[in-house]
């Protein structure tokens, strides 16, 4: 396979936005995780960068 590399990405007016410096599991935890659902047929499907108790929202 290969690697990825993911970035976190808020409108410039999210809450996110204004918070200084790195920003921990537990701050991001408390705002869903906006997610593109895997389509694959032949291979299992998998869910990436899901924090525990993160809600998410599944789009197509």
């Amino acid at each position: 396979m290969g690697m990825l590399s993911w970035d976190c990405v808020v409108a410039s007016d999210h809450p996110l936005a204004k918070m200084d410096g790195p920003l921990s599991d537990d701050v991001l935890r408390n705002w869903p995780s906006l997610v593109r659902e895997d389509t694959s047929r032949s291979l299992p499907k998998r869910t990436t960068w899901l924090l525990d108790n993160q809600k998410r929202v599944v789009g197509p």
